[in-house]
């Protein structure tokens, strides 16, 4: 690699995102006023909703719920509980050290969690200042999940958790600092750099591990040849395994993971840019029902299915410092082109 490769796609990307910021109107012109929220009546952050049907989003709304806790339940049991056997454990392969994705899994299971616990103080609250401190919960999930991803699959330092502990609270210090609508323009694009960075994320490992698994030989990583053998358990009794997968074209399985991280972004990108729209809310409540499910079934089949090979090894992407750095202004651009598009469709 040229050796002034890594220092142009740092400054390019600098550039860009310094670009991108200028850009923005010294000031935002008529600013909508906020819509009240149902229940609580505190401010919320979006204004009133053209044509907005309650029972409609509230039906849309107890479905992602329902969903949410049934993928937390079913997550929380599958990472609780993980294989003993050797041809369904999962490893995080990084510089030659192979750990078990137990502690992903098991933070992708919390991360549902409390996902479902923002889902329900969403009905009850609207999105608003006292929404954001469970919102913020959500947030901070998807930044331990990355900061593990690039930790080999480790939360190495307790450093770490005073570092989330701190995230969480410049989100909600500065959620109830700021005024409307810097407040919600905030805590989006803060939100949206996690969201962008989990997709960047599990793309990066994907093709990684599609990489190093067409280069592995097979003394590297020798193929699976035991022969799957489904007994039940009782002439009496019908034996469930039979009617679950058991394998997996691994790492397919990692395909879970970027659908349902694009899912969630979508129906976030949505009802950040097309604020009044009735489509757009019911769109990023039904990027719910899709996303927390995708997730349960990953870690279903991470810890129930066993692949082509010995050993289920997901490698990690490269994490030299410039390469962290290009993901990191990227996630920026992203976050701040997204928030500056939509304040561009406000000002149509």
């Amino acid at each position: 690699m040229r050796p002034m490769k890594p220092v142009i796609n740092v400054v390019s990307l600098f550039l860009i995102l310094v670009l991108l910021l200028i850009s923005f109107p010294k000031e935002l012109g008529e600013v909508p006023e906020q819509d009240i929220a149902r229940w609580t009546r505190y401010p919320a952050w979006h204004p009133e909703i053209i044509g907005y049907n309650y029972e409609i989003s509230d039906s849309l709304v107890l479905l992602a719920i329902v969903l949410t806790i049934g993928s937390s339940y079913f997550g929380l049991k599958w990472s609780t509980e993980p294989p003993k056997q050797q041809k369904y454990i999962s490893y995080l392969y990084k510089d030659g050290t192979a750990i078990p994705t137990t502690g992903f899994i098991l933070l992708l299971s919390f991360y549902i969690s409390l996902t479902g616990m923002a889902e329900i103080t969403y009905w009850l609250f609207d999105v608003g200042k006292l929404w954001s401190v469970t919102g913020s919960l959500h947030n901070v999930l998807e930044v331990a999940i990355l900061l593990l991803l690039h930790n080999g699959g480790k939360l190495k330092s307790n450093l770490t958790f005073a570092w989330l502990g701190g995230y969480i609270l410049l989100i909600t210090i500065l959620s109830m600092k700021l005024s409307w609508p810097y407040d919600g323009i905030w805590f989006k694009i803060q939100g949206l750099c996690a969201d962008y960075a989990v997709i960047i994320q599990f793309i990066r490992i994907y093709f990684s591990t599609r990489k190093n698994l067409r280069e592995a030989n097979d003394e590297q990583l020798p193929l699976n040849t035991d022969e799957q053998v489904i007994l039940p358990t009782s002439t009496n009794k019908i034996s469930y395994d039979e009617f679950f997968p058991d394998s997996v074209s691994h790492p397919d399985q990692l395909i879970l993971l970027i659908l349902g991280s694009i899912a969630h972004l979508i129906g976030n990108i949505a009802n950040s840019i097309w604020i009044r729209s009735t489509l757009a809310f019911q769109i990023f409540q039904l990027s719910y029902v899709v996303t927390w499910p995708l997730y349960a079934y990953y870690i279903y089949v991470d810890t129930h299915c066993v692949g082509m090979f010995q050993q289920k090894r997901i490698y990690l992407p490269d994490t030299r410092r410039w390469k962290v750095i290009c993901v990191i202004i990227s996630t920026f651009i992203l976050s701040i082109g997204s928030v500056r598009f939509a304040i561009f469709v406000q000002s149509l």
